[in-house]
């Protein structure tokens, strides 16, 4: 994890080959000849439960990873750290994440390219607070549930250095996003950081809350291949976002249906799944084009990633800043424009 307990690569290596037989049984099968082919190419990716990464499941269901010779195995995995460990262990080509995570990776020398960008919140995620907190300012001295390392951990810091607190005047308890908006349910923390569903149940348990629409901080969610599978297969990779994007596609075209084959792939009720998509914009070939910039132009994920970079390591939860364009491939999504 990052602040307070940053990534431990030693731990990562010792502990890979455990994870590899729990996540990785799908195996990684891409470390043989290389490839500039999409012919028959396996991919392992992994991701949280969240309605964003739904597409997948709708580019799976209609056939088209297929259409571009992708065999995807789709692995949920809730811990950011049993992710990152699966990485380490390389039973993972990929990761369907938070955009800040890559970030987070580089500056500790694990590389990844970032080629397509799922969604991005607005409403989706955010603070709840239980009604002895009158007001955000209140949050100090309070333990706080959120998972540290992610995004929400991000948004966190954001706004706690908005209302004048630093990090290390509140009380940070590390759990799952989802597993934090459980805990305030229950009565555990007063105050936690989590997304939907668990949000709209915080709310309802009666918490005030403070989301990504009132404070429209850039939480993107996107899709990032190791190095070493990028440069190993381009073609694979140009076809995972081509299938994304006719996936987004059928997502706004056909609704319904594609809220239920995401609720089905992520074992999410389809209530949880359309109530999330209310305040999360999914992004298709449009916003990409406008996230990645056309040849010989930067798009807006550059300096996202660069803000995150920056404000990272002047809190000191990553050893340094990382060049934006070192975990950006923006040929797959340019690819979409020809």
């Amino acid at each position: 994890m990052f602040a307070g307990k940053r990534i431990q690569k030693t731990l990562a290596v010792l502990t890979a080959l455990a994870m590899a037989v729990t996540i990785g049984a799908c195996g990684s099968s891409n470390d043989s000849k290389e490839s500039n082919s999409a012919a028959d190419t396996t991919v392992n990716i992994a991701f949280p439960t969240w309605s964003g990464y739904g597409p997948l499941y709708i580019a799976k269901e209609k056939g088209y990873f297929a259409e571009q010779h992708l065999n995807v195995n789709m692995k949920i995995v809730e811990g950011l750290a049993e992710r990152k460990q699966a990485l380490a262990g390389g039973s993972l080509d990929a990761l369907a994440t938070a955009a800040d995570v890559i970030v987070n990776l580089a500056a500790n020398d694990i590389p990844m390219k970032t080629t397509w960008v799922l969604d991005i919140s607005n409403g989706s995620d955010g603070i709840v607070y239980n009604k002895s907190i009158k007001s955000l300012k209140d949050l100090k001295g309070k333990q706080i549930a959120v998972e540290e390392g992610t995004t929400d951990h991000f948004f966190l810091l954001k706004v706690l250095q908005q209302n004048g607190i630093a990090e290390s005047d509140v009380k940070l308890v590390n759990m799952t996003t989802g597993d934090a908006g459980t805990a305030f349910v229950g009565g555990k923390v007063p105050a936690a950081v989590t997304y939907e569903p668990y949000l709209s149940q915080a709310a309802a348990a009666g918490g005030k809350t403070y989301t990504t629409k009132d404070d429209p901080v850039p939480l993107l969610d996107v899709v990032a291949f190791t190095d070493g599978f990028a440069s190993k297969h381009p073609a694979a990779v140009k076809g995972f976002s081509k299938a994304l994007a006719e996936a987004a596609q059928y997502a706004k075209d056909n609704p319904k249906d594609a809220d239920k084959i995401m609720a089905n792939g992520l074992q999410m009720d389809v209530a949880d799944v359309e109530s999330t998509l209310k305040v999360l914009k999914i992004f298709g070939t449009e916003e990409n084009i406008k996230q990645f910039g056309k040849e010989g132009s930067h798009g807006e994920l550059r300096s996202t990633m660069d803000e995150y970079s920056q404000f990272y390591a002047s809190h000191k939860i990553t050893p340094k800043t990382i060049n934006p364009d070192d975990v950006i491939d923006a040929t797959p999504v340019r690819a979409l424009q020809q």
